[in-house]
């Protein structure tokens, strides 16, 4: 699949292949639209819309974890909720690009190995995971942030999910032009490298557990767009979804998303 799309990249006049693009999108959405909800809501979105504003409590101390040049809690909202929010990414240039304001502190550190100072209120994390080589160690670090009783809002893509395995696959530099070529300026906040340590539901239940933190909710996504640009293979897809989630294959879900409590 994701071989067809270099093809067409590199044999094909730009407009003819955004064409092509918006057309499948347009069938792929309109398929899409006959499903259940549960199988249509995106799981970073539903982080946003959902689940920062149900958990998140005014005059916290957040730690925004991985979010580099796009905190997820806006400046507007700081001051709204009296928030500090602290940003830690391993990339500095990443934190640089940040909006003014939006974070009050930064630190570069590397979470699978970061301890903190167990001051925090919150945890923020999302598609983050999916990048550190051990997530439980990710996690342990997150953690080490809050206080007793802090809670940490995390969002991963499943490891099992095809786009995820391709992901795995397909070489880092033609795997950039095929994003831009399909997202254009939107590609630059994706193509990061994945490993996918642990980024299914159970394992990363195991590891929660491990840790001694407690669940608090558990959300089950079934929902990306990555095959949308080529309508027959993301009807196909969408079908052995629903047979996944049918069978209770939660393992197999295109992202996930837990609410943990520090005890």
């Amino acid at each position: 699949m994701a071989f067809l799309h270099i093809l067409a990249y590199s044999w094909c006049p730009m407009g003819l292949l955004s064409a092509f693009i918006k057309l499948n999108q347009r069938i792929s959405f309109a398929f899409d639209s006959l499903l259940p909800i549960a199988m249509r809501t995106y799981g970073t979105t539903d982080f946003h819309t959902s689940l920062l504003p149900e958990y998140i409590k005014q005059d916290w101390l957040v730690y925004d974890i991985g979010g580099g040049k796009r905190p997820f809690i806006t400046q507007k909202w700081k001051m709204r909720d009296n928030i500090t929010q602290v940003g830690i990414d391993i990339d500095a240039n990443e934190l640089n690009k940040a909006p003014r304001g939006d974070y009050d502190r930064v630190m570069v550190e590397d979470i699978t190995t970061y301890r903190g100072l167990a001051d925090g209120n919150a945890v923020v994390s999302r598609s983050t995971l999916e990048h550190v080589k051990n997530t439980k160690d990710a996690l342990e670090g997150m953690a080490s942030t809050l206080k007793d009783g802090g809670i940490i809002i995390a969002f991963a893509p499943c490891r099992n999910a095809l786009f995820a395995q391709l992901n795995l696959i397909v070489p880092e530099k033609p795997k950039h032009k095929l994003l831009a070529a399909i997202y254009g300026e939107q590609a630059k906040v994706m193509g990061f490298k994945a490993y996918y340590d642990d980024c299914t539901p159970l394992q990363m239940e195991k590891n929660i557990k491990d840790l001694g933190l407690e669940i608090i909710e558990r959300r089950i996504y079934w929902m990306s767009n990555y095959f949308a640009v080529f309508a027959p293979a993301h009807i196909l897809w969408r079908l052995y979804q629903l047979l996944m989630r049918k069978a209770g294959f939660t393992d197999f879900c295109e992202g996930f998303a837990f609410v943990l409590k520090k005890p």
